[in-house]
């Protein structure tokens, strides 16, 4: 079992890169491919920058391709007209021919033809590029638009309606994503969960179907962790499917969907109903949310054969409960503390020296302004707050520098700010996020913690995180139900996170699945006012800042 869970697999931040020429299509075609792939919960790669003429794409472009299991080429009328689409193109198309990514071609108001054999207006733009750039470059966009031209794609001329087609693209993209593996060393604890489902799902069992339940209240590794067994397993049934995310699929469409939903992902050798009687079939059922999906599914399931295996995965336990579902496997919430342990084990035990720490401190003050100007803030927390008690902080900034080892790049960091006055304490933390941010790829502070979670959901503190971060790669039009698409932008970067005023450990718990996931030399700082939940979350580098008082500072 463990020698399966630590199989090496390309690592893919994106299920989909999209390419294509904005004023060509970003109003009226892309919009409606992009939500479609979000709602899907297709993690989707769309740049929302505008390039001027003679610029180059970004090297943070190129990644994302890299990064990417399919790249969607959307071929406008003007595509070719582009340097930087041709540029991504001829990028798209080596990674194809390395079997490092699949193209998916839409040729929209363009014959497939046209590009084929490059005439018609398709000749004329290439025409242009060979006045303003050199031979070898135009060749190989020529040699790259043929080659897209020769695979089989998704051509508008043929089609009446957009719809139906991004409809069947994302379905398609659906049922390749399924059977892309999972890594599974990206689970926390993966062979402990394996082996209890392997004891609940009894694969040599031939008595009718047999019914699991898998219960978290963390969404990600449960979602995870079921597409993981399914991978596993799938190939001891003659027919199999994954329902990803049913809660989304039930909210674009009636129950009755569901049916058809079924039977256009299904895998195997019964794609009707009625050849599903004497079949062995697996069905995963994920992130159900009422018994109405399930009595839905339940049409399908019962006509099931002997041996058949669901999966039903949720965050309701009484759902389950309801369902008389017995065999019921717990997925254990994914702790503050735990991540914390396991982000120490994966740093670098030495420690810095104060050289470099004072350094780092002497070098703030230079940088500071520039970098206000450059990095807005969330807010205008400081507008209100007395000027003097921003007199005298730099001696607290003095005493915290040394905590954050800012020069280190060797894991990730967790610092706890504690103190009796929430108003010492949040304006030292914003002080130091304001003086500290520019040296990381992405930032968030966090206004607020125990005050959003109070009356909201557990998950509405991550929504509230991702629509909170800023830095490359970040737009203020992404939307909120694309949490996996931003998600897989923070994997692995630079990371500045400002946790204020937290005063529940569950609130951390909450934040613990985001913050896994951070790159080497990210920091999270933690303020509150109770000093134990800092320690029974594992945090050893606390600084207790005084209450900060403007008497103090007349003098």
């Amino acid at each position: 079992m463990a020698s399966n869970s630590q199989t090496t697999l390309p690592e893919y931040k994106y299920d989909v890169f999209l390419s294509f020429r904005g004023p060509d299509t970003r109003r009226h075609f892309i919009p409606f491919l992009y939500n479609a792939l979000v709602l899907a919960d297709i993690r989707t790669f769309k740049d929302d920058k505008e390039l001027e003429n003679g610029q180059r794409i970004s090297p943070e472009l190129l990644r994302a391709i890299e990064e990417s299991k399919f790249a969607v080429v959307v071929i406008s009328p003007n595509y070719a007209e582009s340097a930087w689409c041709l540029d991504e193109l001829v990028k798209i198309m080596e990674l194809q021919d390395k079997g490092l990514l699949t193209v998916i071609p839409i040729f929209y108001d363009v014959d497939p033809g046209h590009l084929r054999r490059q005439i018609g207006e398709v000749a004329g733009q290439f025409k242009k590029h060979e006045e303003r750039v050199d031979h070898e470059t135009v060749l190989t966009w020529r040699q790259a638009s043929t080659a897209l031209a020769n695979i089989v794609g998704e051509c508008s001329l043929k089609r009446g309606d957009d719809s139906k087609m991004i409809d069947e693209i994302v379905k398609g993209i659906l049922r390749s994503i399924d059977t892309t593996p999972v890594n599974g060393s990206d689970i926390v604890g993966i062979d402990k969960h394996m082996k209890a489902i392997f004891r609940l799902v009894d694969l040599n069992s031939k008595k009718g179907v047999r019914v699991v339940g898998v219960w978290a209240t963390g969404g990600k590794t449960r979602s995870v962790l079921s597409k993981f067994v399914y991978q596993k397993i799938c190939q001891h049934f003659q027919s199999h499917c994954f329902m990803g995310n049913l809660k989304r699929i039930c909210e674009d469409h009636h129950m009755s969907h569901l049916h058809k939903e079924f039977l256009a992902r299904v895998q195997g050798e019964g794609l009707t109903r009625s050849r599903f009687e004497n079949q062995k079939v697996l069905l995963v059922a994920d992130n159900v949310t009422k018994l109405d999906q399930l009595d839905a599914l339940a049409e399908d399931f019962n006509c099931f054969g002997p041996g058949s295996l669901v999966i039903v995965t949720t965050q309701d336990r009484q759902l389950l409960k309801s369902y008389r579902i017995k065999l019921v496997y717990e997925v254990e919430r994914l702790r503050f503390k735990k991540v914390r342990e396991l982000i120490r084990r994966l740093s670098s035990s030495g420690s810095l020296l104060r050289d470099d720490e004072a350094k780092i401190v002497d070098g703030i003050t230079e940088k500071r302004s520039k970098m206000i100007s450059a990095t807005p803030t969330n807010g205008n927390y400081l507008i209100g707050i007395d000027e003097h008690y921003l007199i005298g902080i730099d001696d607290h900034m003095n005493k915290l520098y040394p905590l954050l080892h800012l020069n280190s790049n060797q894991g990730v960091e967790v610092v706890g700010i504690w103190g009796r006055g929430s108003i010492s304490r949040s304006v030292l933390a914003r002080h130091v996020y304001e003086n500290i941010s520019y040296n990381f790829e992405s930032r968030c502070f966090l206004e607020d913690v125990g005050r959003i979670s109070l009356h909201c959901r557990r998950s509405h503190l991550q929504e509230e995180l991702y629509s909170k971060m800023q830095g490359e790669g970040f737009s203020s039009n992404i939307p909120r139900k694309s949490l996996k698409t931003i998600e897989a932008r923070l994997r692995n970067k630079k990371i500045l996170v400002v946790a204020n005023d937290v005063d529940n450990i569950e609130q951390l718990d909450a934040l613990a699945e985001e913050f896994i996931w951070f790159g080497p030399g990210s920091r999270i700082i933690i303020t509150t006012q109770d000093r134990s939940l800092l320690s029974s979350s594992g945090v050893e580098s606390v600084y207790e800042v005084a209450l900060l008082r403007s008497v103090a500072f007349k003098h």
